[in-house]
């Protein structure tokens, strides 16, 4: 609400946990990385907070390879592969 003057406190206490995720996001993304690793990133999160974490990683489809590691059916429908990892075996979902 108060932009750039936003006061988020030490180590961003004042903010909530998805605008803590959308924060760590940018500033990953401002490296212009060619690949990024997201492991359980909505984990700890409400559900309107993970869609809007949901919706941040989707703008970024296709401008570099990003790798979901979820236990949740629902963060890996945006994905375009999904493979399965279970006791040292790798198998393609789809």
């Amino acid at each position: 609400k108060d932009g750039l003057d936003t006061q988020v406190g030490d180590r961003g206490t004042r903010l909530s946990g998805g605008e803590r995720q959308r924060l760590t996001l940018a500033r990953a993304l401002m490296r212009r990385p060619q690949v990024i690793f997201l492991d359980e990133a909505t984990n700890q999160l409400d559900r309107a907070t993970e869609f809007k974490v949901q919706e941040s990683i989707e703008q970024l489809h296709g401008e570099l390879t990003i790798v979901i590691i979820s236990h949740r059916q629902e963060n890996l429908e945006i994905a375009d592969h999904v493979f399965h990892i279970e006791r040292g075996s790798v198998s393609k979902v789809r």
